[in-house]
């Protein structure tokens, strides 16, 4: 229930659109009285309905205009501008879309002929959006970029180093594909089914996963720059060695997911699910971590300089030998978890939770300790110095340590 409502309030959020510019009335005018309309500023315009047949559109700025069923048999669209436009369902049968300008368009099912001048490679995305995948078309090292191929069921399709800048994927079914070494930077594959999808040494940099599904996907190596990835199930994915520096991963979930490795400076982890992950030797330098939950997370060699962790839950997760240094911890749960050799020097730990955890020469030197909860963990070899605060600190026998 939880999974529903988090991304139920992301795709009522992302439909929230901005007003568009408004198509030149007399331009409109016009092309609903002659058909003659070169060169016109039709932006965002709604023509469905026009009879458009041999209309001359060229070089017209047609940019977001919703043409969804509309008869555009035989017209000259040559050098247009369709950028984001609607043609679902039009007739385009002997049209001349010569250099048009095809970025981010709906094509499904657009009717077509041997006749319509069209550039193949966006007679490829129309074939993609409306008939899926066609085993005769090879799509390792295709060149889509700007093509909108949402809601296209392409399972299991090989887009191996296909350059796909800024594509659009957006509710697709794209379970088990291959996107090795593809370049998909400003790609969105918004509430898209991943899983199992390998994205490994992929470049990514401000990609958008955004609600979508990539449990047991592959971003080993990846570049993901400043990727969104809120709201995402990520459950059991790898990011061995992968770039993921200012990416956004607030509110998603990665159990069992596996960092080893990862770059992760910078990082939003806010309120996100981590638990059983693996973050061996990653760099979380910079990183928003308040609220996440890190049960049972493997942290060993990990870098915390300049974090905010406040509130993260760190029950049983493995921090052995880690610098947690000069951090705000305050009311962090660690519980249970495996603290021997760490640094907490000059770190606020107050009300921190620190029931059954093994915290044998841990170094509180300079630590808030004020009112943590001590009981039954072990205090082997732990150094103090006089600006240790332990006020209030419920002891491992059960009693409470006096305050100054």
């Amino acid at each position: 229930m939880k999974r529903f409502a988090l991304g139920f309030t992301a795709l009522t959020l992302l439909s929230m659109g901005l007003p568009g510019h408004a198509a030149n009335k007399d331009h409109l005018q016009k092309l609903q009285t002659t058909r003659q309309c070169a060169n016109c500023d039709l932006r965002d315009a709604d023509l469905r309905g026009l009879f458009l047949r041999q209309a001359n559109l060229r070089g017209a700025n047609l940019q977001g205009a919703d043409l969804n069923g509309v008869d555009l048999q035989g017209a000259f669209l040559r050098g247009a501008n369709l950028q984001d436009a609607d043609l679902r369902n039009a007739d385009l049968r002997s049209a001349n879309l010569e250099r048009v300008q095809l970025e981010g368009a709906q094509l499904a099912n657009a009717q077509l002929d041997y006749l319509t001048i069209l550039d193949d490679r966006w007679r490829l995305v129309h074939t993609l959006v409306t008939e899926g995948l066609v085993e005769a078309h090879s799509l390792q090292n295709v060149d889509l970029r700007g093509a909108n191929l949402d809601g296209a069921n392409l399972s299991g399709a090989d887009f191996t180093g296909a350059l796909l800048t800024g594509a659009s994927f957006e509710d697709s079914f794209l379970r088990g594909s291959q996107f090795a070494e593809a370049e998909l930077s400003d790609a969105s594959f918004f509430i898209a089914d991943l899983q199992g999808t390998n994205f490994s040494a992929a470049q990514i940099e401000q990609g958008s996963f955004r609600a979508a599904d990539i449990r047991s996907g592959d971003f080993s190596d990846a570049n993901l720059l400043r990727a969104d990835l809120a709201l995402a199930y990520l459950d059991e994915a790898s990011f061995v060695n992968a770039n993921l520096s200012q990416s956004n991963l607030s509110r998603s979930y990665f159990t069992g997911a596996d960092f080893t490795g990862a770059q992760l400076r910078s990082a939003n982890f806010f309120v996100a699910d981590l638990q059983q992950a693996t973050l061996v030797g990653v760099n979380l330098t910079g990183s928003q971590l308040q609220g996440a939950d890190f049960t049972d997370t493997q942290f060993t060699s990990a870098q915390f300089q300049g974090t905010n962790p406040e509130g993260i839950r760190v029950r049983g997760a493995n921090l052995s030998g880690t610098d947690l240094s000069n951090l705000n911890l305050r009311g962090a749960d660690f519980s249970g978890g495996s603290l021997r050799h760490v640094k907490f020097i000059n770190t606020n730990l107050s009300g921190v939770n620190f029931q059954g955890a093994d915290l044998s020469f841990t170094d509180f030197s300079g630590a808030d300790l004020s009112y943590v909860n001590l009981q039954q963990a072990t205090l082997e070899g732990i150094v103090f110095n006089q600006q240790t605060n332990l006020c209030g600190a419920l002891l491992p026998d059960g009693s409470e340590h006096e305050c100054n």
